[in-house]
């Protein structure tokens, strides 16, 4: 099962890594191509109290579950367009810092483009190469960074 990847894109992406965070034993990768890292008031949290919108907080439960996501060897790519979506690249940004700080595999890949199919579908080889790599021991970070 460590094998399975579970990606999305946008609020799929927060579920991708939500759901994933909720189920380490799972999901060998979890992706967010464009999403955030913190639960809304919305859908199905629309009435959700403060424990419960923090049961499905990504960024607190990355730092609950650490120990066991570093044992399991769980990876993240996260990736965000620059060129409109500031808001979504900041999250990603966000969220890269605590899986460095708490030393979990991952690659943040950022680059011009907007919040939309364009941008998804031409990070989509990278995607798909990071799901589909090896499994390393050890903890690592990559950051793509868009050209100046």
């Amino acid at each position: 099962m460590r094998e399975r990847t579970l990606a999305g894109l946008s609020a799929g992406g927060y579920g991708a890594v939500d759901i994933g965070l909720r189920h380490p034993d799972l999901f060998g990768t979890l992706e967010s191509w464009s999403g955030y890292f913190k639960p809304f008031r919305d859908g199905s949290l629309a009435k959700a109290g403060p424990a419960e919108l923090g049961a499905h907080n990504p960024s607190l439960l990355v730092q609950a579950e650490s120990l066991r996501l570093h044992r399991l060897g769980t990876r993240f790519y996260l990736s965000s367009g620059t060129t409109h979506d500031h808001t979504s690249a900041a999250a990603a940004i966000d969220f890269a810092r605590e899986l460095k700080s708490l030393r979990l595999s991952h690659e943040l890949v950022l680059e011009p483009g907007g919040h939309d199919g364009v941008f998804w579908r031409e990070q989509l080889p990278a995607a798909l190469r990071f799901a589909l790599a090896p499994r390393h021991v050890g903890t690592w970070s990559r950051y793509l960074l868009p050209a100046k």
